[in-house]
């Protein structure tokens, strides 16, 4: 194993990563052997950003912050009777954390506005895969088969942005193209201009779960001396996956207090070693504790969210089945490999249809279902000749098609 560290001069925060691993054959004999690994690290991040919208005339400060964590466990262990015949069962985890900050000033001379925005998310996807077979060698033929599952997920509990907004006008210079000059009326530092704009908490939980057995079989043989491979097999794959957001949008219905009643303490870094001001940025927690104990003064969004969920979230499942044959034949330098392969899917989805009106207004949310099944038969022959030890020639034709993904 090993450890090792890191520190980002930016963020003044350390990083660190670390593995273990172990390995060995037990028994007078080896037959059991047994593999474990293990890794983590954690990293943090960050970077400061001048972004401009030249169309726009808008300039945008952005601050990030992430700490990123990733733990990954597997294990293999495998029993060899003999030579020809072993089992095996073999496991993988893995789970990776994104915590995000992201505080933003948003400069609109055209509007005499300037937006402050911050972001406060977490995300963790996990992914879990077990898989178990055997392998056998006969007199007159080999076999392998296995069964696999696995099961992923990607949850993001919170994902909440704020806004808060002043009538300010600025001036943007871009003299210095590197580091753009910001000219303003008064101080946009000072929380205590910004008015509530807008609070957006949402959520989003996706899954994917797979099912997949398969067998090969093999049949080597000699013709006048050449030799050959007989082989055939097949595969069965169930899919289930799923996405669903939740999303909530409050709006001011009056008295909500201005920034400076949600301030934090300031960011640690030196935004481009101080030639920006960030001043103090929004504590989200502390606005969102007021949203709890005062929800008469926000207004939900109610049209935007039945949208937005509607769209977004989906049920899909798919099934195929595939067999396939092929025979390879080798004939002094030439070797000659054909086969076919028949693959059948059935796909079910489960999903909503938004219908908005000619004014913009939300008109109707439908729910949409469908299936559909489709097979192919997939032939291809391929052709390897050998002119020297050093200089093969190939050729093949093949059959092939695209399956589209769940997005």
């Amino acid at each position: 194993g090993f450890v090792g560290g890191g520190y980002n001069n930016l963020m003044n925060k350390g990083n660190v990563q670390g593995q273990l691993q172990y390995g060995q054959r037990f028994g007078k004999d080896e037959k059991l052997g047994i593999l474990l690994n293990s890794n983590y690290y954690q990293n943090n991040l960050g970077s400061d950003g001048v972004e401009r919208a030249i169309k726009d005339n808008e300039l945008e400060l952005r601050d990030y912050e992430l700490t990123r964590t990733r733990l990954g466990l597997s294990s293999s262990i495998d029993y060899r009777f003999n030579n020809h015949h072993e089992v095996y069962f073999r496991t993988l985890y893995s789970r990776f954390t994104d915590r995000e900050w992201r505080r933003r000033y948003v400069f609109v001379p055209e509007d005499e506005e300037i937006e402050k925005l911050t972001k406060d998310r977490f995300e963790a996807q996990s992914v879990l895969s077990l898989n178990a077979g055997a392998k056998h060698i006969f007199k007159n033929f080999f076999l392998d088969y296995e069964v696999q599952y696995s099961y992923a997920e990607q949850n993001t509990p919170y994902d909440n942005e704020a806004g808060f907004i002043t009538g300010m006008s600025s001036n943007l210079s871009y003299a210095d193209t590197k580091f753009p000059k910001i000219d303003t009326d008064g101080d946009y530092t000072d929380n205590s201009l910004y008015e509530f704009d807008e609070l957006g908490m949402g959520s989003t939980v996706a899954k994917d779960k797979n099912i997949t057995a398969k067998f090969n079989v093999g049949v080597p043989y000699k013709i006048n001396g050449s030799e050959g491979l007989l082989k055939f097999g097949a595969k069965v794959r169930s899919k289930d996956k799923s996405y669903n957001i939740t999303q909530n949008t409050f709006e001011n219905l009056g008295g909500v207090p201005n920034l400076d009643q949600f301030a934090g303490t300031p960011v640690k870094d030196k935004f481009f070693d101080g030639k920006y001001a960030m001043g103090n940025p929004l504590d989200i927690p502390k606005l969102i504790n007021y949203f709890n104990a005062n929800p008469g003064q926000f207004e939900l969004q109610i049209a935007d969210k039945a949208a937005d969920e509607a769209l977004e979230s989906y049920k899909a499942s798919e099934d195929v089945m595939a067999a396939y044959l092929m025979g390879r034949q080798q004939m002094n330098k030439l070797m000659v490999l054909a086969g076919v392969r028949y693959e059948r899917t059935k796909v079910s989805y489960q999903s909503k249809d938004v219908v908005i009106a000619a004014n913009g207004d939300l008109e109707a949310i439908r729910p949409v279902t469908g299936s559909s099944t489709y097979d192919f038969i997939l032939p291809q022959i391929h052709f390897k000749y050998e002119l020297t030890k050093l200089t093969n020639l190939r050729a093949a034709v093949t059959a092939s098609y695209a399956r589209p993904n769940f997005s």
